[in-house]
């Protein structure tokens, strides 16, 4: 059955034959024992859905994402690209098991051919560090490990996402940091397969939390001055302000809560002119702002 329109599924939809759309849109749950065929070059969404059955889906462009609280579900699911083009696009998100991807008709034949890891990028958003990787390929690969540190030598696990074992075609895989370092950190990953090999990826660094997170007010100050810091997560840090010969003039341990803190640095004995304020952090990093002693 050829319908040639889309089908926006925010309910329940059974399919036990052939139906082609134009582009799927999946928010409900979708029961597919045969084949569901999308028009070249468009795709499908599933957005907090579940798809289940074991049958085909055939597309080039398949996303699959949690929705807030609702969580995508997609199993026992084979999908495959047969627009004419060497290259198909899966970005998988929320709970996958037992997915298979080809290219329609190739099959693997049994080389032990590795995990051919493409980009990985590391994307800083407001509250977060988003990482996207992609695979060319994969022979057996079991799941990820998303390791991070504060100084590029010494990572910790932070997180795991599930492989789909086995494709021939583009595979796309995000993971949020959302309680990332302030300061410079450094991610890496560790691809595991079903017999416990390991493989690396490159070590990628980013800057985090650096450019609207600290402030000083009222900037100039003629009494005390106002340290402003966002931060996710209970830290510790370590303020000193110099002057404008980097004399010490001022240090202070201060312990500071998840959210926006505003500290009150007593600068009534300060001489007129510039100072430097100072701010590190555990793992070292360290950010510096500048205000004026007016009078």
């Amino acid at each position: 059955m050829d319908i040639g329109q889309d089908l926006i599924n925010l309910g329940s939809f059974y399919n036990n034959g052939y139906a082609k759309f134009d582009k799927v849109l999946n928010s409900g749950y979708i029961c597919n024992t045969d084949t569901i065929e999308i028009s070249p070059m468009k795709q499908f969404v599933n957005t907090g859905g579940t798809i289940d059955c074991g049958g085909q889906i055939t597309t080039c462009k398949f996303v699959t994402q949690n929705n807030g609280g609702d969580i995508a579900n997609v199993s026992n699911v084979s999908m495959c690209c047969n627009d004419g083009s060497d290259t198909a696009y899966l970005y998988l998100g929320g709970i996958v098991d037992s997915v298979t991807v080809s290219f329609c008709g190739i099959t693997f034949t049994g080389v032990n051919l590795p995990v051919a890891l493409g980009s990985f990028v590391l994307d800083n958003k407001k509250k977060s560090v988003l990482l996207n990787w992609f695979t060319k390929s994969e022979l057996n690969n079991d799941y990820f490990v998303i390791l991070r540190s504060d100084d590029g030598v010494s990572f910790e696990e932070i997180g795991e996402v599930n492989g789909i074992g086995n494709s021939s075609i583009t595979v796309g895989y995000q993971f949020s940091d959302y309680r990332p370092l302030i300061g410079t950190s450094y991610y890496k990953l560790q691809q595991v397969d079903f017999d416990g090999e390991v493989s690396y990826s490159q070590i990628l660094s980013t800057n985090f939390g650096l450019n609207d997170a600290f402030s000083l007010y009222p900037n100039p100050t003629n009494s005390s001055i106002n340290l402003s810091l966002s931060v996710d997560g209970d830290v510790d840090i370590f303020i000193e302000v110099f002057d404008a010969l980097g004399a010490l003039v001022f240090v202070q341990d201060q312990v500071v809560l998840s959210g926006t803190n505003s500290i009150p640095l007593n600068t009534e004995l300060f001489n007129k002119g510039m100072y430097f304020c100072k701010v590190t952090f555990p793992n070292g990093s360290q950010m510096k702002q500048t205000f004026v002693r007016s009078e």
